[in-house]
């Protein structure tokens, strides 16, 4: 039992302190910025283009963030299981998911269009480091439980 409890502690615990410095973080873009101009060199240029990109972006991106946030609430909100109420919760959540992932890919190509090959072969890169890192540490998240 206190091979289960343990690595769900943690977990939870890594989550809220994960939301916690989400929430704390600017939501500006200077860390988007700052990340492109020292992993990837960027020119003054690049890092214009990099905010215009994002402060156009930011609106519908933050109201899609507030809507999945009240969405989630509404879900954990109720102490008793209502099947039809929760579906219809859990259906909203998706499609509003969706059209984040969507607005976020946009993003993703919108950001990517402003670099130079070298520095979209560098993002791959880095790109693929984070994921073998993810991945190992799924696996030894995993291997705990």
């Amino acid at each position: 039992m206190k091979r289960i409890i343990l690595p769900a502690a943690i977990l939870l615990a890594a989550t809220l302190t994960a939301n916690a410095q989400d929430a704390a973080a600017p939501r500006d873009g200077s860390r988007i910025i700052h990340r492109i101009e020292q992993r990837l060199n960027a020119t003054e240029a690049q890092r214009q283009q990099v905010k215009a990109i994002l402060q156009q972006e930011r609106p519908t991106l933050m109201q899609l963030h507030t809507q999945l946030a009240a969405e989630r609430a509404e879900m954990l909100q109720s102490t008793t299981f209502n099947e039809a109420q929760t579906r219809a919760i859990a259906a909203r959540y998706a499609e509003t998911n969706t059209e984040a992932l969507v607005e976020r890919a946009r993003l993703r190509s919108e950001l990517f269009a402003v670099l130079t090959p070298e520095q979209q072969q560098r993002v791959e890169q880095l790109r693929a480091r984070f994921s073998k890192v993810l991945d190992a540490r799924l696996k030894t998240l995993g291997d705990s439980l």
